[in-house]
């Protein structure tokens, strides 16, 4: 996830199901406990300003009104972390990924943000892009692996995962196969919604499907025109 996002169309569809699915809109006493997980990627044309030994000096009052302009910014992930649009105590990891080494055996970020959401009742993981791309091998900072989602599922979490459609290939095609990947790493088939460019997998833990399964329905009723049904509860 990036800070320039923040606040487009498919946060919006993103945060009104997340809000839907955890009882927040419209309003539950059964209101479940939600960590996200954001994937951040910084972004890269304004990094220099972390760095202001090397940057500062060749023209300070510049570098700091720059500062100032890029940090008072509230179209961020830090500036949306902080609106009351989301449940009760509901927990942010957003821990740069850029530093991750995928391939390694050994994978502290991702044992931080366990550590950090993964007692969550519903853990929403935001990758820039979505899952990794197993028949390429390619898995970077701008993707979710698989064994991200098993070790958060492991944890007895109901999650929902973002994933972007791939220009060129069709959504419910794309969807599908994404659905079958995710569905032999976690033993059960996910339920799914299409939106523009984008679309939301949803796997409810075994002890929240009967809530989880209530708000989805309502939720794909209560958007009608705006979400597309990929698959859904039985």
């Amino acid at each position: 996830m990036r800070d320039r996002f923040i606040g487009d169309e498919g946060d919006f569809c993103k945060y009104g199901l997340l809000r839907a699915l955890a009882g927040v809109q419209p309003k539950e006493t059964d209101e479940l406990s939600l960590g996200i997980v954001w994937y951040r990627v910084p972004e890269s044309r304004i990094k220099y300003l972390d760095d202001p030994k090397t940057f500062r000096g060749c023209d300070p009052p510049l570098f700091n009104v720059l500062t100032e302009v890029v940090k008072s910014n509230p179209r961020t992930i830090a500036g949306i972390q902080q609106t009351p649009i989301w449940p009760r105590g509901t927990v942010f990891f957003d821990k740069p990924a850029v530093r991750r080494v995928l391939s390694a055996e050994n994978d502290p970020w991702l044992d931080e943000a366990l550590e950090k959401v993964g007692k969550c009742d519903l853990v929403f993981l935001d990758p820039d892009t979505g899952l990794e791309k197993r028949s390429k091998d390619l898995v970077d900072v701008e993707h979710c692996s698989y064994k991200d989602v098993r070790r958060f599922w492991d944890q007895g979490a109901s999650l929902v995962v973002y994933q972007h459609q791939v220009f060129g290939q069709s959504q419910p095609e794309q969807m599908a196969a994404v659905a079958d990947e995710l569905e032999r790493d976690v033993e059960r088939r996910p339920w799914y919604l299409h939106f523009r460019r984008m679309s939301l997998f949803v796997i409810p833990s075994w002890s929240r499907q009967d809530t989880l399964k209530a708000r989805f329905l309502r939720f794909t009723e209560d958007w009608n025109g705006r979400v597309k049904l990929g698959n859904g509860p039985a």
